[in-house]
């Protein structure tokens, strides 16, 4: 009697100790589970972020190609300027040489 006692109480005990291992694996894989959930939201947003960061350097070298574009642009437009402006003034200064050399034709050909 006492040694199907014992062996009912090694019985209990081994369901006990089976029954607090599955409990305590059971955990451990829903805590493992929760985990890799976060981990590949994590994992989701740092691809998401590593995206709009390409994104923006690509937009950040297409601009400064604009820029440098806008640059020569610029470069030409005042070289042009520049020239026109040469240009407009020599023009100005013949128009006006033009003219004192009219003038003095018919300052020549009045008192006569």
């Amino acid at each position: 009697m006492i040694l199907e006692a014992i062996t009912v109480g090694f019985m209990f005990g081994t369901v006990v100790v089976k029954w607090a291992t599955a409990s305590a694996i059971q955990s451990k894989q829903s805590r493992l589970a929760e985990a890799s959930e976060k981990n590949g939201h994590a994992r989701q947003r740092f691809k998401m972020a590593v995206g709009e960061v390409s994104i923006t350097d690509r937009d950040i070298d297409k601009l400064r190609r604009k820029i440098k574009v806008s640059e020569r642009r610029i470069a030409q437009l005042q070289e042009e300027t520049t020239k026109l402006s040469k240009s407009a003034q020599e023009k100005a200064e013949l128009d006006q040489e033009k003219l004192r050399l009219a003038q003095e034709m018919q300052n020549k050909k009045g008192p006569s």
